[in-house]
């Protein structure tokens, strides 16, 4: 990454020293030290997409995100605004977080020809981000379900062993609200005929899984995601 991302920003650099009509003069440390300050947030957030499978939805929320897990002992990310202008780099991304544009607030500071950063192209290792992505919300997503178990057990505990009709009926003594899945941003499933029940989450393919589903008795049941191929051998077959 470091030496992509370095020949890029060289190559601007050079550019522009070589553009022989700035319109506002500069001096060449001023410019250096802009590309060193829009290449460093650069690497923050590709970082940023490495570890998570999608580009930060905005500045803020990297940042968050960047001191949230911090050990105590360390020093905090800070996220440095354009140091010519003093104000902060303008970010835009795409609404699937797959790409992004950096640029300067005030290019003009710094003269003609001055161009930002866009989104680094990582090839297959994209789908390794993605799989850390994908990694991260079954692990979150399990959480969840287990959490309103818990609750279901703690509510028929107090009902005679007879489980909630629905989720609406943990709510807030045994949970304070109704939690969603963090993939797909919707309420689990959930069924029960008093006895026993299932929580679901309403879209498994968000986890690469054909299901995903808890089961008071069985516990959690993950299914594998079928390839399209076997899908249309099998009804194949079936004809």
């Amino acid at each position: 990454m470091m030496r992509k991302f370095n020949l890029y920003g060289l190559t601007v650099f050079i550019l522009i020293l070589l553009l022989g009509c700035l319109s506002i003069p500069v001096k060449a440390n001023e410019l250096e030290e802009g590309i060193k300050a829009i290449s460093r947030l650069q690497v923050l957030i590709e970082y940023y997409f490495m570890q998570s499978g999608r580009y930060p939805a905005s500045l803020e929320s990297l940042n968050k995100s960047l001191n949230s897990e911090l050990p105590k002992e360390a020093p905090k990310v800070d996220i440095l605004p354009d140091p010519k202008s003093g104000e902060p780099f303008v970010y835009e991304v795409s609404q699937d977080r797959c790409s992004y544009k950096l640029s300067f607030p005030k290019p003009e500071l710094y003269g003609a020809g001055v161009s930002g950063l866009t989104s680094i192209d990582w090839g297959w290792l994209r789908f390794a981000a993605e799989g850390k992505r994908i990694e991260r919300i079954t692990i979150d997503c399990t959480r969840n379900v287990e959490a309103i178990a818990t609750r279901c057990e703690l509510y028929a505990k107090d009902h005679d062993k007879a489980f909630p009709a629905n989720l609406n009926s943990l709510l807030p003594k045994y949970m304070p609200r109704e939690l969603i899945c963090p993939g797909c941003k919707e309420k689990y499933v959930y069924t029960s005929n008093g006895k026993s029940y299932t929580i679901s989450c309403p879209h498994p393919e968000v986890h690469c899984l054909g299901g995903f589903t808890y089961d008071s008795e069985k516990g959690l049941l993950l299914k594998e995601l079928k390839a399209k191929s076997d899908s249309i051998d099998s009804g194949a077959t079936g004809q």
